[in-house]
This record gives structure tokens, C-alpha cells and sequence, in this order.
């Protein structure tokens, strides 16, 4: 199985998707180019930004990918 299934597969049975997730489930740490490829193939998936804490206690962001509407491509 490709990366670029994995990711598909993930926000189906899913629904979203971040980069955290990505790499400690798939050992993948290209997320946001899966993301542009399928968005190429339109899927709608939408970019929400959150809020969290790093190992520091210390605030961070990162992005949240969610799937609106699966593409044209299966």
C-alpha cells in the first residue's frame, strides 16, 4: 500500500488527520504534500488550526486536515 492510501484510508475511517498522527502511524512525515496531491484529486478537506502544549509545557499550533467530501478518484 502507498503513503497516499494510507492518508486516504486514515480520513475515511477517521475523518481528520494531523502530523503527529501521521508520523506515529505511518512513520510518514509528508503529510502536507498527501494532502495537496489529494486535494489535486478533488477531495475537500478542510485546514483547522489548534492549540496544544509541547513536551516544554510551552504553547504551540498545528494544523488538523479534515475531510469534507471525498474526491473524484476511486
Amino acid at each position: 500500500m502507498k503513503h497516499l492510501d494510507r492518508i486516504k484510508r486514515h480520513l475515511l475511517d477517521y475523518g481528520s488527520i494531523t502530523q503527529v498522527e501521521c508520523a506515529k502511524e505511518y512513520g510518514n512525515y509528508r503529510l502536507s504534500e498527501y494532502i495537496r496531491q489529494l486535494r489535486e484529486l478533488n477531495w475537500a478537506i478542510a485546514s483547522q488550526w489548534c492549540k496544544g502544549k509541547n513536551r516544554y509545557d510551552e504553547d504551540t499550533h498545528y494544523v488538523r486536515y479534515i475531510l469534507v467530501k471525498e474526491g473524484d478518484d476511486e
